[in-house]
């Protein structure tokens, strides 16, 4: 008799379970959240970022081809998946104030990547030429001199740690004279250096390389791919090209001085429209892959935080 209860019993709990499905009652198991599709609209669209704010989630959801991980503790690396290049950038180390020399930057690569195995690339100081020749006044000739010197020691280092490095990290615009003797001298030095490397990768990284515009009429037609890096890798320079920095980081547009970042003026479908069609033309021109600014950095950057796409 006891087997006929149990059937009866089993009987009983499906017919209550279907009948009161209609009204939230069935007894079904919670839905896990690792049973949730990691995919959104930026599927594979990477990010610049702290590992602050809804960084983590942003890994999660979109698996990001390259984060680029700027800050003194890289902690946040372990949470990125293996196959996701993370690129290195230590900005307690290597600040926007440039030293006149920059024979201690091999010393403090190696340290940082002695410490921080999870990342898989390194830079150094960043926007070298634009700070040198722009804000200290230097000659083309003296900041390319400073550049080379940069990045052979970024260079060594890598080899040293068998680690991947970026160098040039050239923001738009620069090097201004492409043609220039300093440049084709700049091109074979690092080509030679570059030649040493053996297994490990060393990077063209360039930082805002797209076209913007401040004419209101046409401010959407922004952030377009502007063939610039692709020029500079025709002058002779064989390397693959990351992008560390895309998308808006300053008052671009109509937005000039208001402060308010993308968020302020424009609709974030049509944003993310306009970062995924950058990431196209990039990619296209040789770009290896593409980091949009930003995620997570908080204060006045939460204007030009773009974790709110997640929700799209």
């Amino acid at each position: 008799y006891v087997p006929h209860l149990r059937s009866l019993q089993l009987f009983f709990l499906d017919y209550l379970q279907t009948a009161l499905r209609p009204f939230g009652f069935a007894n079904k198991p919670p839905e896990k959240s690792a049973d949730k599709p990691k995919t959104t609209a930026l599927s594979g669209l990477g990010i610049f970022t702290n590992g602050g704010g809804r960084a983590k989630e942003y890994v999660d959801k979109v698996n990001p081809e390259m984060v680029v991980l700027l800050g003194g503790n890289f902690d946040f690396a372990g949470s990125i998946p293996d196959s996701t290049i993370i690129v290195g950038r230590s900005y307690d180390q290597f600040p926007d104030t440039l030293p006149d020399d920059p024979s201690d930057v091999k010393t403090k690569l190696e340290t940082l990547m002695t410490q921080n195995p999870k990342v898989d690339v390194w830079q150094g100081y960043n926007e070298a030429l634009y700070h040198l020749i722009d804000e200290k006044s230097w000659s083309e000739r003296d900041a390319f001199v400073w550049l080379t010197k940069h990045d052979t020691a970024t260079i060594h280092a890598g080899i040293a740690k068998n680690k991947s490095v970026c160098i040039g990290n050239f923001k738009e615009g620069t090097p201004e004279n492409l043609n220039g003797s300093y440049f084709k001298k700049y091109i074979a030095d690092i080509n030679s250096e570059g030649a040493k490397a053996g297994n490990i990768k060393v990077y063209l990284c360039v930082h805002e390389h797209e076209r913007t515009t401040t004419n209101s009429d046409n401010w959407t037609f922004g952030q377009r791919y502007n063939g610039r890096f692709k020029e500079i890798l025709s002058k002779g320079l064989n390397l693959p090209v990351l992008v560390t920095v895309s998308g808006f980081d300053s008052e671009a547009g109509p937005s000039v001085g208001s402060g308010k970042g993308w968020l302020g003026v424009i609709d974030s479908s049509i944003y993310l429209q306009m970062l995924l069609n950058y990431q196209k033309e990039a990619k296209a021109a040789g770009a290896t892959s593409v980091a949009v600014f930003q995620v997570g950095l908080g204060g006045s950057w939460d204007p030009f935080d773009i974790s709110s796409l997640l929700d799209l």
